[in-house]
């Protein structure tokens, strides 16, 4: 079931992490977010779902870390980046997947991107309870606190 709902994601078939509501920082990794549980409300997707609606995500293209040529990639083997490209932005997660907190420096692809500035501040989307809105300096070392995720925007 689970190599069936995450291969599909490009065809169109949501995904969903069922298990307690799974987790929202690393399911973004690979497109994933969970549904409205009532009993699970510090795990609401409706900050991702307007993340989502208001890039348009549904017609963006997702570059994993797992391609051969991937867009952004870190210095750390546990965190691993996906981005997602649509209209002249992009959409990076940054999850770690360790169980201690990581500090990483990140590598963005600017001309695979066609990003063809030289901006070093990324946009932090406002996720509720998993991010606050601000900006960031990409050129900085960036900590990631265990099981999480850094989720921002290059324009």
């Amino acid at each position: 079931e689970w190599f069936i709902a995450f291969s599909s994601i490009p065809m169109g078939n949501m995904s969903e992490m069922l298990q307690d509501g799974g987790n929202p920082y690393l399911g973004m990794v690979y497109g994933a977010t969970t549904r409205i549980y009532e009993d699970i409300p510090n795990k609401s997707p409706v900050p991702m779902w307007k993340l989502w609606q208001d890039f348009d995500i549904k017609n963006a293209q997702m570059i994993g870390y797992w391609e051969e040529n991937p867009v952004v990639n870190t210095n750390n083997e546990q965190v691993k980046a996906t981005a997602f490209k649509h209209n002249g932005k992009t959409l990076v997660v940054l999850g770690n997947f360790n169980t201690k907190a990581e500090t990483v420096s990140v590598n963005i692809d600017r001309k695979q991107l066609g990003l063809s500035f030289n901006k070093n501040t990324a946009i932090l989307p406002d996720l509720g309870y998993m991010q606050s809105s601000g900006t960031m300096d990409i050129t900085q070392p960036i900590k990631i606190e265990p099981k999480k995720a850094i989720f921002f925007i290059l324009e």
